[in-house]
């Protein structure tokens, strides 16, 4: 990171792959070891400086297939139900009509299915 907080020349990729972070300011390090955190202002001064009103992202995790982050300027989807056997989380698409409307269809997770770890594998 420079001395202004800002990750660089690659700040499109932090934020399509960072995590966002409600209760912070500007950029953080991530606890993963992967890219950085990111607050609300730092969305809100992208989406100025390149005049868009909306960001839309994979790559994390999300319970319910979709979430939004800074007043709906952010739209974080997860299209995979179950991620790994590891999570209960719904998976979800997103679609955008000509006019830009966007709504979601919903993946439900498989509940039925119990997923237990061993050093091998998962069984």
């Amino acid at each position: 990171m420079d001395e202004v907080g800002d990750p660089g020349p690659s700040i499109k990729r932090h934020l399509t792959s960072g995590t966002s972070v409600v209760d912070i300011t500007g950029w953080g390090e991530n606890d993963r070891g992967v890219s950085y955190t990111f607050g609300g202002d730092v969305v809100r001064t992208f989406l100025e400086k390149h005049d868009l009103s909306l960001i839309v992202r994979g790559h994390q995790v999300v319970e319910d297939g979709y979430q939004f982050f800074q007043k709906r300027q952010l739209v974080t989807i997860f299209s995979a139900p179950n991620y790994c056997g590891e999570f209960d989380n719904a998976g979800a698409v997103m679609t955008v009509s000509e006019d830009l409307t966007c709504w979601f269809t919903i993946l439900p997770p498989d509940r039925t299915r119990l997923y237990i770890k061993t050093p091998g594998g998962m069984i």
